[in-house]
């Protein structure tokens, strides 16, 4: 134990050296109550600008903070909803500063303490199969895991990785001994404190609450009599300790929600289905992972296949509203949610968290070499696995049938939003699976030896063989029973739904063409898309259209961009898309049709552009059409629909041998460099730069003519140089 703690504190300590702040994918203002509290003001929400240094220590621009002694304690707002939703780990952030100081050293050191624990139950979890060496072993190559190292900076991220990996824990000491009543009682309060305490560090921990409730009532134990009651009791004192712990965190989702279901949604973007491996159908649900993105197709599927709006003249995005989009993809493609559980089962059994990119400090390629022995050990770990389970069902049928639920369970839960960072804690799954089955070998073969010329007793009559038959029956009949129905429903509901695209009467566009360096962007005509100043449709800010793009031949990659204009980069739904599967063999003509989303808002505004082809596909593109609002169907897709029927793919598909992702890198990007010329443009105008910023602007805009963004940009900069002639003159020309 010992040698893990120093193990994990060195390590941590060598990746953490070029550290820039816990803030991950939300920023520093998260800790805001945390620095109050410990500076004595109380543990209170403030705006950052009106406390001097506050801001600049936040953006991580000095490495310490004083509290000012004039205006001091600074007026208390209440907490907004990340705070309230992380009261626990902002508070865990407070004890540090308390203890440590104001300064983000503290915050490394609290780090480094929680990957510390991680090492420590890592070994404990490795001691439930292996010896005190084994065990080191693995906890080492957990600890040094690329998955594990490249979360450890993110303390939102990695603070929840102590409570995951103590409840595993728990579950395999629960599924390995037959445990009196007291020690079930034990374990529940501990199931409990470690769940209750971890949804205020990261609401993923309240998915673990189900299994943690069923596994107390149903686990092996032993108790003298009264064995419903024991259990019961377990059950109960597991939810009320649950429940008085998790309180204050609970109470915040009623008061501002959980985004549960927006989180979902943005789990079923393309890019998780491709980092899951799975191969592609002929359709995308949410071709791009974006929250701008997903609240306003939200909001476009209530608007038109639900009556959730009929009364609301104002647009907002509402849980309501995600909701029933939701549930509308889980009628439609049930086959595609199981397989990305199971793709999710796959990817970790396979090691796949522990082979991703580390571009953290040198730490004498340990990272590298981890991610090689992950990747040789991949499919072997698959096979452990297997025989891990078989082994736990023939000395107890419910043991391995437990055991198998729970892997499926805590595995697939991965598939909601498969991502390195929400997938770090189950890198020692692969590891575990071989050094199970390796130390049971061993040991077979040590009493195997020590037996050589003795006279054996002969073993009792074993009902093994039975129950590991009856566990593979079991187990084969509810995956596979479960899948074949999901499919089958699918392949009903994709079918109407193809049947419902091809009856659909488009209207044709008038369509322009103009050149992007090699690429061509197709645009539809200015009587198509909204125009600059256009008044908003319909009292609304935001708009919702259904086009189709008819290709002579699919081009050679299947890729090309659907480009936006927009005034925030929130609004920016730009991106590569493949117009059939990318291993399709199909070359002949098809329709693929996609939804376009535009927002009005004066200062936040995004417009279609265009599709951009690639070279040698111009002369393919036959036309562009448009759905009548009356006639668009409920789920809008980007949706290959090729004149051949058996063509058509209607459900994603589990590779046989598990791999890291699916290959689907763009020929050519795009969208990167219009984008950094505009942030670079916009930072030089902000610095009070702008005749800089007009000539950067001008020179994109001879390559992007018409792009409004530049327009903007230009315009702005003149505005902001006193010109007002020129900015005329600029938007004159420029819509023009």
């Amino acid at each position: 134990m010992l040698l893990v703690l120093a193990l994990a504190a060195g390590l941590g300590a060598a990746s953490l050296r070029e550290w820039r702040g816990p803030a991950g994918t939300l920023s520093n203002d998260l800790y805001i109550p945390a620095a109050l509290w410990a500076a004595g003001a109380g543990f209170i929400h403030a705006d950052p600008a009106a406390v001097p240094g506050l801001e600049a220590f936040l953006r991580f621009e000095r490495p310490s903070w004083t509290p000012p002694d004039e205006g001091w304690p600074p007026e208390a707002l209440p907490l907004d909803g990340n705070q309230a939703w992380h009261r626990y780990l902002v508070w865990s952030a407070a004890l540090a500063w308390k203890l440590g100081g104001l300064d983000w050293d503290a915050i490394k050191a609290l780090l480094i303490a929680l990957y510390c624990v991680c090492g420590v139950l890592a070994y404990l979890i490795f001691r439930l199969a292996v010896g005190p060496v084994p065990a080191l072993g693995g906890a080492a190559l957990f600890l040094a895991s690329p998955g594990v190292l490249a979360t450890l900076p993110n303390l939102r991220d990695f603070g929840k990785g102590p409570f995951l990996l103590g409840a595993l824990w728990l579950y395999g000491v629960l599924l390995r001994g037959r445990l009196g009543g007291g020690r079930l009682f034990a374990v529940a309060v501990a199931l409990a404190l470690l769940q209750g305490l971890g949804v205020g560090f990261r609401r993923d921990v309240l998915m673990y609450v189900v299994p943690s409730a069923g596994l107390l009532a149903v686990a092996p134990a032993v108790f003298a009599r009264g064995r419903l009651l024991w259990r019961l009791g377990a059950v109960c004192v597991y939810a009320a300790v649950f429940l008085g712990s998790a309180y204050p965190i609970l109470e915040s989702f009623r008061e501002h929600g959980t985004l549960g279901y927006h989180d979902t949604l943005m789990g079923l973007a393309t890019r998780h289905d491709d980092q899951l491996g799975l191969q592609r159908a002929s359709y995308e649900r949410i071709y791009l992972h974006s929250d701008g993105f997903v609240a306003d197709s939200a909001y476009s599927y209530a608007k038109r296949a639900t009556g959730l709006l009929e009364a609301e003249p104002v647009v907002y995005t509402t849980p309501e509203h995600k909701r029933a989009w939701l549930l509308a993809f889980a009628r439609t493609f049930p086959a595609d949610l199981l397989a990305r559980a199971f793709a999710a089962v796959q990817t970790v059994v396979g090691g796949a968290p522990n082979r991703v990119y580390y571009g953290g400090p040198f730490l004498l390629d340990v990272p590298d070499v981890v991610a090689k022995v992950s990747w040789w050990l991949a499919a072997p770990a698959w096979v452990c696995a297997a025989a891990a389970l078989l082994g736990l069902a023939a000395a107890s049928l419910r043991r391995g049938l437990l055991a198998f639920l729970l892997a499926c369970y805590v595995c697939g839960l991965l598939a909601l939003q498969f991502d390195a960072r929400h997938a770090f804690h189950l890198g020692w799954v692969e590891f575990w699976s071989v050094f199970a089955v390796a130390g049971w070998a061993a040991r077979r073969w040590r009493r195997r030896k020590q037996a050589t010329g003795t006279q054996a007793t002969p073993a009792p009559r074993s009902h093994a063989a039975l129950r590991v038959c009856a566990f593979a029956v079991l187990a084969g009949a509810l995956t596979a029973g479960a899948w074949y129905a999901a499919l089958s429903w699918q392949r009903d509901a994709v079918q109407a739904l193809v049947a419902e695209h091809e009856a659909l009467a488009v209207e044709e566009l008038a369509i322009e063409r103009e050149k992007m360096g090699d690429w061509t962007l197709v645009a539809p005509g200015a009587a198509a898309t909204p125009q600059p100043c256009a008044p908003p449709p319909q009292g609304s800010a935001k708009a919702a259209a259904y086009l189709a793009i008819d290709f002579a031949a699919p081009p050679e990659p299947p890729v090309v961009w659907l480009c936006y204009e927009t005034a925030t980069g929130s609004g920016d739904f730009t991106r590569w898309v493949y117009v059939q599967p990318p291993d399709s063999e199909y070359g002949g003509p098809l329709r693929y049709f996609f939804p376009v989303y535009e927002i009005f808002e004066v200062d936040a505004w995004t417009r279609f552009a265009g599709v951009a082809v690639p070279p040698g596909a111009n002369a393919q593109v036959l036309g562009m059409s448009r759905v009548p609002a009356e006639q668009m169907p409920g789920l809008l897709l980007n949706l290959s629909l090729p004149q051949e029927p058996a063509a058509f793919r209607d459900h994603q598909r589990l590779p046989l041998l598990p791999v890291d992702r699916v290959d689907t890198a763009a020929p050519v990007n795009l969208s990167a460099d219009l984008a950094d010329l505009l942030r670079t443009a916009r930072q030089r105008l902000h610095a009070g730069a702008a005749g800089e910023a007009t000539g950067i602007g001008r020179e994109a805009l001879e390559s992007n003519p018409g792009n409004l963004a530049l327009i903007q940009l230009v315009v702005e900069a003149h505005v902001s140089a006193g010109e007002a002639h020129e900015a005329v003159e600029a938007a004159r020309r420029g819509l023009e």
